[in-house]
């Protein structure tokens, strides 16, 4: 079939190092509030490390009332007066490169609740280059998770395997038998996937941001 993904697997030529360590993993500190008895809401945010976040306000039909982009900035403070909205469940989404926080919030008239029991953070995993190596360090959890990892040519998977990792554990492919070519390492955890461009070009690199 056409768009059937071709599996050419060289294990052995990707050999791989665990490295065990102490969590070294800087994440965004989000921080939602709202004033008693007012339709005011306040958002914190600190540890951005001058990545790109967007933040999003939008009801339970995915209808957005409130849409905003930060760049190059460490922290970021924002009020909302939702007074002007209807009553009503609405989810704020602030999503980074690094976390993805999803918060509900309910509406009533002249008050705003932040429903932080139902909050939902989905981490995303550190990826860097080391010399010819890329490492994988999986976010802050209490449990292991069984992670795939895979490196893309096109519609070619290079390279996959999967297996139970911990936040505790570094972990690095060596990429030395790649070709010159342009390839995306992929990282899977919890059924979500994050994306890693690079290009191989004699012996250079040239590594492209983080995609969730």
């Amino acid at each position: 079939m056409k768009n059937v993904l071709k599996f050419v697997l060289l294990v052995v030529a990707f050999s791989w190092t665990v490295l065990v360590q102490a969590n070294n993993i800087v994440e965004p500190i989000i921080k939602i509030e709202c004033a008693e008895g007012t339709s005011d809401l306040t958002l914190h945010l600190a540890n951005l490390l001058n990545e790109r976040t967007s933040i999003v306000l939008k009801d339970v039909n995915g209808t957005a009332f409130y849409t905003e982009t930060v760049n190059n900035k460490a922290s970021f403070a924002k009020k909302m007066d939702l007074s002007k909205l209807k009553e009503g469940r609405y989810l704020l989404v602030v999503e980074h490169e690094r976390i993805e926080c999803i918060q509900p919030i309910m509406i009533q008239t002249g008050s705003v609740e932040v429903l932080t029991t139902q909050r939902v953070e989905l981490r995303a995993p550190a990826m860097e280059f080391i010399e010819n190596k890329m490492a994988i360090q999986l976010a802050p959890s209490p449990k292991a998770k069984r992670v795939r990892v895979a490196i893309l040519k096109g519609d070619e998977i290079v390279f996959t395997t999967e297996e139970l990792l911990t936040s505790s554990i570094k972990k690095q492919y060596n990429l030395n038998n790649l070709h010159d070519d342009s390839y995306m390492f992929m990282v899977t955890v919890d059924g979500r996937s994050y994306y890693k461009e690079f290009t191989i070009s004699s012996n250079s690199w040239c590594v492209d941001t983080l995609l969730g």
